[in-house]
């Protein structure tokens, strides 16, 4: 499928995100983005091996798929005005209106709100995939044009997620869960079938706690991405006045 991905954070849960769609979906182009090099305890939770420590995550991963053209920018979200965005590398510069997805995989709610407003200001990128995850709990996104109103209803501060020592971090298992089932969801996007636009996955009891399904979509028109019509981006979602919010407690261990 012909699609451009841009991945945001790369940690436990965006590395396995981006080794996968890459795997299953071969896009058309990934664009990386994360500030942080691999460090030693990275190769425990996330797609990372031994040998690329000390190195920037989106060279390490990028270097995975040269298959696939890419941009690799190591930036913080929270550092770049939405009016100048990302240059990019030099000899693949990053132009937003040629995203058709955006992946959200970032350790604190600020950084994820910053990535929100990024999606908002760009009607090209037609889908939102937001992954969260703990050692006990998973929670994934998959957020059209028409569910804005709905996701921004899950934003909370930062200081109210309640961590202590080791339950912050997502173990490998849980982090490649999450991979699979927000790969899943998509898949059913590009389907056109009912997909799940919010699920939250109870690891510890191995059930599902919570699941938002839409199943009315509103015709897509076709959308102008890189300067080409592209008719095959997938189905927005009606807007819910089901109230599923759920526990604030999302717990975020993905660097």
């Amino acid at each position: 499928m012909k699609y451009v991905y841009m991945h945001i954070g790369l940690g436990s849960l965006g590395s396995y995100m981006y080794q996968a769609i890459n795997t299953r979906f071969h896009p058309e182009r990934s664009i990386l983005i994360d500030p942080d090099v691999v460090k030693e305890h990275n190769i425990y939770n996330s797609a990372f091996p031994e040998r690329e420590v000390g190195h920037f995550k989106v060279a390490a991963l990028a270097g995975k798929r040269l298959r696939f053209p890419h941009s690799m920018i190591a930036k913080r979200f929270e550092d770049v005005l939405l009016s100048s965005m990302f240059s990019g590398t030099p000899d693949k510069p990053f132009n937003p209106t040629q995203c058709d997805i955006a992946i959200c995989a970032v350790d604190t709610m600020k950084a994820r709100k910053n990535v929100f407003e990024f999606f908002k200001a760009y009607p090209n990128i037609k889908l939102f995939i937001d992954l969260r995850g703990s050692k006990e709990q998973i929670r994934v996104y998959l957020i059209s044009r028409l569910d804005i109103k709905f996701y921004e209803e899950r934003f909370y501060p930062d200081d109210e997620v309640t961590v202590s020592g080791c339950e912050a971090v997502i173990t490998s298992f849980n982090a490649q869960l999450c991979a699979l089932m927000a790969l899943d969801e998509l898949k059913k996007y590009f389907l056109k079938e009912s997909y799940r636009r919010e699920l939250v996955f109870d690891v510890l009891g191995l059930s599902m706690v919570l699941e938002n399904v839409q199943e009315e979509f509103e015709e897509e028109p076709k959308s102008e991405v890189g300067g080409q019509v592209n008719s095959e981006i997938g189905p927005e979602q009606s807007d819910s006045k089901e109230d599923s919010q759920g526990s604030k407690k999302d717990l975020i261990g993905t660097s």
